[in-house]
């Protein structure tokens, strides 16, 4: 009976020894595969690393060719826009010595602020002139620009200026005035503008 004790004992001791071991085990299983789990990651950052050194030097060699691009691309922008300046420039000449008509709006919309005065200087100037002649008694059928000839509500002011290019033409009784007022502008090389004859209308 003592034997059967002692052996008792013993066994207890091997289950306990054997529950431990599988217990170191099983815990050694699972640092394995966390260690195998941080080397993926790890061979992933070193993956992701060099990725982002590549692009890294990739950028870097793209900067230095659009700095080595930037003086020119500035020139050649420079240039396109004294080319933009002289074109719209030449073009509100044109309109000034009355080779042809264009609508106010759309010299709005160019980029040459000096192409705009001149527009502008030169519808004055055609207005001015016309009207002296009125004063003069020679034009008597002349009634001057058709924005003037009117009030309009501050509140729609800016609005139906910009919207109605019209309200810069000129009105007249007849279209024979107007015609009239053609022959003057051309004949004085003053310049150019759009008339309304009342008898037309």
């Amino acid at each position: 009976q003592e034997k059967e004790k002692q052996l008792m004992e013993k066994n207890k001791d091997v289950n306990e020894t054997k529950s431990k071991m599988d217990v170191a085990k099983s815990e050694l299983e699972i640092y394995n595969s966390q260690h195998k789990n941080a080397q993926t990651q790890l061979r992933e950052a070193h993956a992701n690393l060099e990725s982002v050194i590549q692009k890294q030097t990739q950028r870097k060699s793209e900067i230095k060719s659009i700095e080595k691009e930037l003086p020119d691309l500035k020139n050649n922008l420079k240039k396109a826009e004294a080319d933009l300046e002289k074109a719209v420039q030449g073009e509100a000449k044109l309109v000034a010595q009355g080779f042809y008509t264009l609508d106010s709006n759309k010299f709005r919309k160019l980029k040459g602020k000096q192409a705009l005065n001149i527009f502008f200087q030169c519808r004055g100037n055609v207005l001015e002139a016309l009207m002296k002649q009125k004063a003069a008694g020679k034009i008597p059928g002349l009634y001057g620009r058709l924005g003037d000839l009117g009030a309009i509500d501050d509140k729609y002011d800016i609005a139906i200026s910009t919207a109605c290019g019209a309200l810069d033409h000129i009105v007249c009784d007849t279209m024979e005035t107007a015609q009239t007022c053609v022959q003057y502008l051309k004949k004085n090389n003053i310049g150019a503008a759009t008339f309304i004859g009342l008898d037309k209308v």
